[in-house]
């Protein structure tokens, strides 16, 4: 009898203890180092160097249950990279040179799946949705090389991107915890407002998440 209610007492501790861990909204700091994997297309590219690129910002998750759940946020976005580009009109042919960062306001909005703790401590999670872009600050140059010629490019204001993340959840203290993951960001839309004299740019990134959540 007295191991049955010693029994009891452990399993009702420790159910207390993984609801004592769910929480159903959870606010987060992040920061994402990146690599940019922009994609130039588009003839006569050359001498492609694509920069580094970083994320910070807020999150917040909102679980609808123990395992789903949106998770959304107010991030900075800051990617840069440059190239040469051959143009050819009736004039002849021009040779550019351009280099670029920019800064975008992204506002997530994802599907976020996590499995349940294992050995209380650790989750493997993933996230699947879309980034709206508001491009917010720019760092420009596009010259023809060898001239003192400068042109300014119109970017577009607004954009949309895939993302898709999976990493672990590791509860550090109570209710909080560290998010580790990798974080696939696409671009959907074209960096440029007019690509009839500008090759076609679309944003890619690969980020490696370091967050904080409670």
């Amino acid at each position: 009898m007295k191991k049955g209610i010693l029994l009891l007492l452990l399993a009702l501790s420790l159910t207390l203890n993984v609801s004592a861990q769910y929480k159903e909204f959870q606010f987060g700091l992040m920061f994402q180092p990146g690599f940019n994997l922009s994609s130039v297309s588009g003839d006569n590219i050359s001498n492609a160097d694509n920069g580094f690129s970083y994320k910070y910002g807020l999150s917040g998750a909102f679980y609808f249950g123990e395992n789903y759940g949106f998770s959304s946020g107010v991030i900075f976005r800051s990617n840069g990279a440059s190239y040469d580009f051959c143009h050819s009109s009736g004039d002849g042919d021009y040779n550019y040179r351009h280099e670029y960062r920019n800064t975008y306001l992204q506002i997530p909005v994802a599907l976020k799946m996590r499995t349940d703790l294992i050995n209380q401590k650790t989750r493997i999670l993933g996230e699947f949705g879309m980034g709206f872009n508001f491009l917010v600050d720019n760092e420009d140059t596009y010259s023809v090389v060898g001239q003192s010629s400068h042109y300014d490019v119109k970017y577009r204001k607004f954009g949309t991107s895939l993302l898709i993340g999976a990493g672990v959840d590791v509860l550090i203290f109570k209710e909080s915890s560290l998010v580790l993951q990798l974080v696939y960001d696409k671009s959907l839309s074209d960096m440029f407002k007019d690509t009839r004299d500008y090759p076609s740019m679309k944003m890619s990134n690969l980020f490696l998440e370091i967050g904080f959540s409670f």
